[in-house]
């Protein structure tokens, strides 16, 4: 699949596409988040307004439990390499576009019985504080970006919040990342390689 429905606790957040699930070494991956999703049904809540948006291509090790020294999540971070990273404002887009090079010289996926190489493109959204049914509305949790600090007979004087209630969330797609195309490992004639 390369259209994901991302949402938080039942609330739309945005629609992550990219132009395909799958790329070879050397390649860009292009894709778009979309925040303005279809209108929700009656029963469903409004859409988050989401502030910004950090993305990073990265590739890590998975190790199977009967060889492993380690805990998964202990190799995962220490054989998690970040090969691409881009940081978005997202307050008032309604969508943003991004690319990120693939290094020609990283290592493709790849699968044995206890070692495998995976390619993901974690995405990390920082959206408005979600109001619990017990809290109280008040001024840090209404939702506003801007705050009036004067009025007078010619109209109003509005400042930008310092402040702004909000939580980050991440997701995790799957990328499949295949081999330079035309690259052989013993290069164009084997036999120039034997002694």
């Amino acid at each position: 699949s390369n259209r994901f429905n991302i949402a938080r606790s039942g609330q739309p957040v945005a629609v992550l596409t990219l132009l395909r699930p799958a790329y070879r070494l050397g390649e860009t991956i292009i894709g778009t988040i979309d925040f303005v999703t279809p209108l929700p049904s009656r029963d469903e809540s409004k859409q988050a307004p989401t502030y910004s948006v950090n993305l990073e291509l990265e590739s890590a090790e998975r190790i199977d439990q009967s060889l492993a020294l380690r805990s998964s999540s202990s190799i995962q971070r220490v054989t998690r390499k970040v090969h691409a990273t881009l940081r978005e404002n997202s307050l008032f887009a309604k969508s943003i576009s991004f690319s990120m090079a693939i290094p020609a010289q990283a290592t493709p996926t790849f699968e044995t019985t206890g070692v495998s190489l995976l390619w993901r493109l974690r995405v990390e959204f920082t959206t408005e504080r979600q109001q619990m049914p017990w809290q109280e509305e008040g001024p840090e949790l209404d939702g506003e970006l801007l705050e009036e600090i004067g009025r007078d007979e010619r109209g109003a004087n509005l400042l930008a919040k310092e402040r702004l209630m909000a939580e980050t969330f991440e997701i995790a797609v799957p990328l499949r990342v295949y081999g330079a195309q035309g690259v052989d490992g013993l290069g164009s004639d084997p036999e120039a390689l034997i002694i």
